[in-house]
């Protein structure tokens, strides 16, 4: 019986520089479509703004604000504002020639 010897030496050594970056792949196929989600309950548009209770009915008595027999965007206006402070005096202009009065 013969007994088999190995002698392993240490390699050392700079590394080898990387290689070169191989391509990208194909890109893989679609999915599948995903189930189709339930309708959700109308919400209030910008054109019915109008629509206080949210019913979709001109209510005149409560909707109609400016009482033209409709309900739209113009009864969406808020209520006119209060007066602003009175601002300063401005100043005071130049005093203009004065001409001769025919008697």
């Amino acid at each position: 019986m013969g007994v088999l010897v190995l002698s392993l030496a240490a390699c050392e050594g700079a590394d080898g520089a990387d290689g070169a970056i191989g391509m990208d792949g194909a890109d893989g196929m679609n999915g599948a479509d995903g189930m189709v989600g339930m309708d959700s309950e109308a919400g209030i548009t910008e054109e019915a703004c109008w629509d206080e209770n949210g019913n979709g009915l001109c209510d005149a008595a409560l909707e109609d604000i400016n009482n033209d027999t409709m309900c739209d965007y113009l009864d969406c206006q808020g209520e006119e504002g209060l007066a602003g402070a009175e601002g300063p005096a401005g100043p005071t202009g130049t005093q203009g020639a004065t001409g001769s009065q025919a008697s």
